[in-house]
This record gives structure tokens, C-alpha cells and sequence, in this order.
């Protein structure tokens, strides 16, 4: 009868331990049918790094080539993804060009108080915010924070240089 309840506690446990999803199918859907689908995505490899690649990579290489026998269609599929539930092939011969540690330090910050952390990390030039100089070192993990809290980046072809932009829609309130 111990035994029972031990393995009823273990499964509550763990039933409680998991987070509740951060992109909501909802939210995926409206992404995906939104003009924000020409930036770049954080997607997680399985190392514990992060990659940002372009969308367009994404739907091509990750689901089309790899996934798309796995899911019904490309928003169960980024559901997954982006939510780290789940296994995502991610091929070998990916090219990753953008692959950076997360510094949890960052994340709390922009967690915390996303408004804060945009005046402390960002500039706006010409209606974009770019990631100030001071911080170029930890650009990719700026950059990261603010995906996470419903911002989108993008690569100027002009400059070169990283941009976020906020969301029309917001992420669900936690």
C-alpha cells in the first residue's frame, strides 16, 4: 500500500513540476498567419544552446525536411518547438551561424520587468530597437529575452544589424 502512495506522489509531483506552456496554440496561429513569419526564431538545440534561424529555415529544413511526418501541421509543430515539449528532429548538417548559451542573469531581468530591461538594453533608431553597444557581447541573449517576452528580431539587410520588434498580439499573461 506504501508503495501505491509513493508512486501517486512521485506522479503528482511530477505532473505539477511542468510549466504550463509559454506560446499558446492560439497565439502560434495568429504567428504564423502574421507578416512576422520573414524574422528569426530562438529554437533550442540539444545541447542546452539556442540558435536563432530564420523562419523560412524553420518551416523548410526542421519541418518540412525532418518533421513533417511527426506533426499535423506547422503550428503543432512550432507549439513543440518553441515550447521545448516534446522531441523536434534537428538535423546534424544544420549550418547554425547564431548559437549562444542562455544567461539566465538576462532572462530574469527582461522577466522581471520587460519595460525596464528594453530601456536598459535597447535603443530605437528610425522606429527599431537595437541592442546598445555596451551589450554587443551579449547581443544573442539580449536578443533571446526578448523573443521570450513576445518580441520578434529581425537583420536589417542594410545594416547588418539586429533589431526586435514588438508583437501586435501579446503572449498570454502568466
Amino acid at each position: 500500500m506504501s508503495r501505491f502512495y509513493f508512486l501517486l506522489m512521485t506522479l503528482l509531483f511530477l505532473q505539477c513540476s511542468q510549466s504550463a506552456p509559454k506560446y499558446t496554440y492560439e497565439f502560434i496561429e495568429k504567428f504564423t498567419q502574421s507578416d512576422l513569419m520573414a524574422g528569426y526564431l530562438v529554437v533550442p538545440l540539444q545541447d542546452g544552446r539556442f540558435e536563432l534561424l530564420e523562419n523560412d529555415v524553420v518551416r523548410a529544413r526542421l519541418f518540412y525536411e525532418h518533421n513533417y511526418d511527426i506533426y499535423d501541421d506547422y503550428c503543432s509543430f512550432l507549439y513543440t518547438l518553441l515550447n521545448h515539449q516534446g522531441s523536434v528532429i534537428i538535423p546534424n548538417d544544420l549550418i547554425v551561424y547564431y548559437s549562444f548559451l542562455p544567461d539566465s542573469r538576462i532572462e530574469r531581468e527582461a522577466n522581471k520587468d520587460i519595460l525596464s530591461f528594453l530601456n536598459e538594453y535597447l535603443y530605437t533608431e528610425s522606429g527599431r530597437m537595437y541592442v546598445n553597444k555596451e551589450y554587443s557581447n551579449q547581443e544573442l541573449q539580449i536578443l533571446k529575452a526578448c523573443f521570450d517576452n513576445g518580441y520578434y528580431i529581425y537583420n536589417s539587410s542594410l545594416n547588418g544589424r539586429w533589431y526586435v520588434s514588438e508583437c501586435p498580439f501579446r503572449l498570454p499573461a502568466e
